[in-house]
């Protein structure tokens, strides 16, 4: 290696340490800057990759979101590794709904499929089950299917352990139960998410979904049976995660809770 090479290696490599350091501290911004400038040196691992997209998506900076989880699946399906590449389609879809994007969010979901095929059993069918249970379920469809769906996504995600899908199986499995008038059931697994927030096990991306949601399902016809949810929705709107920026910023954008749409887990539903 030229002395100009070793140079640039411990440049991009002190980048890096600082970038995830500042991630794992959820210094969003910090994290941001720090992988970026080490990306710039040196070509980012498909990890990396991972963890600059979600410091991208905590600053609203959505376009490197996905540009950022494009390159990371790439690296990916260049190291071989399908499972890792097929949950990374399910969140560049999951981005595009957010955008109101369905038609490209679907072509990633159906990429995502097709990975499947070879990836053998991996926490990746989960997440590509998610958007498969919605698409049976339209607004005119009964709700069991849904809520059945779901708990086969719990299942999977208890056996990865993978605290982010057992949150998001557990709220589409309280949507479920609250459009089925069962609210004291629907109504206990929102609560138990919302546990796994303040316990702080979820990734900073799924806890402000989880928040969003939680004030989408006050927002329904059922204030006057949830008057302390109620309250606690519209007086506590909270950070999601500590740091340069929080998903808090997102409800406004979303209008949270304002229409009674499909896909919860796309986040401010």
């Amino acid at each position: 290696m030229t002395p100009r090479g070793a140079k640039i290696g411990v440049v991009a490599a002190s980048e890096l340490a600082r970038g995830r350091q500042a991630y794992a501290e959820n210094a969003w911004g910090q994290a941001y800057e720090s992988l970026t400038c080490g990306d710039r040196e040196q070509t980012l691992s498909a990890q990396d990759l991972e963890l600059l997209a979600r410091a991208a998506y905590m600053l609203g900076r959505d376009e490197e979101y996905a540009h950022s989880l494009e390159r990371a699946y790439h690296a990916y399906l260049d190291a071989g590794d399908i499972a890792a590449a097929a949950c990374c389609t399910w969140w560049i879809g999951h981005g595009q709904l957010f955008r109101g994007e369905p038609a490209p969010a679907r072509g990633w979901f159906a990429r995502g499929q097709r990975l499947l095929e070879r990836a053998g059993d991996c926490v990746a069918r989960g997440y590509l089950a998610i958007p498969v249970v919605f698409e049976h379920s339209s607004p005119g469809a009964t709700t069991p299917p849904r809520t059945a769906g779901a708990v086969e996504i719990a299942e999977i995600a208890e056996r990865f352990a993978d605290p982010d899908l057992v949150t998001m199986a557990m709220m589409e499995q309280a949507s479920a139960l609250l459009r089925l008038g069962r609210r004291d059931e629907g109504l206990r697994l929102v609560d138990e998410t919302m546990v796994a927030v303040s316990a702080g096990e979820l990734s900073p991306i799924v806890a402000g979904i989880v928040y969003c949601n939680t004030i989408a399902f006050c927002r329904r016809p059922l204030r006057a049976a949830g008057g302390a949810r109620v309250d606690f929705c519209t007086k506590r709107v909270v950070c999601a995660a500590a740091g340069d920026a929080c998903s808090s910023r997102r409800l406004s954008r979303a209008s949270c809770g304002a229409n009674d749409a499909r896909w919860s887990v796309a986040g401010c539903t």
